[in-house]
């Protein structure tokens, strides 16, 4: 068992690594926030959980056609790639001034967090 530790440490990490990094894209990360969106962008419980419904079933839908890529290429490009989009989306929600960029922001934390880093792992 040690042996087997020792040999796949470095995947072994990977894995653990994408699996805590996709708590970021996970609901109950998310929902931390949800007051402070709600209030700023002067939305609805409704317009949030609207907009957060919207961005989640586009984030699924998209796994379809993405979630295949691993299969075709590097896990580590991937991870990277994903890691960038990830961060790309913060910042974007972090600098959104409309519902419009906090959407795309949203399916992209969605998209990255939840779907790609949990996929990869476990790829």
């Amino acid at each position: 068992m040690l042996r087997f530790l020792f040999d796949n440490l470095r995947w072994l990490a990977a894995g653990f690594l994408l699996t805590f990094a996709s708590a970021c894209g996970q609901t109950w990360f998310i929902s931390l926030s949800a007051a402070a969106i709600k209030q700023e962008y002067g939305l609805s419980d409704g317009g949030w959980g609207g907009l957060y419904t919207l961005a989640t079933l586009a984030s699924a839908a998209l796994m379809f056609w993405q979630g295949s890529v691993v299969d075709r290429v590097s896990p580590r490009l991937v991870a990277i790639g994903t890691a960038a989009g990830f961060a790309f989306a913060a910042a974007g929600m972090a600098a959104s001034h409309s519902v419009w960029l906090l959407g795309c922001s949203l399916f992209l934390l969605r998209f990255c967090g939840q779907g790609m880093f949990g996929h990869i792992a476990m790829t």
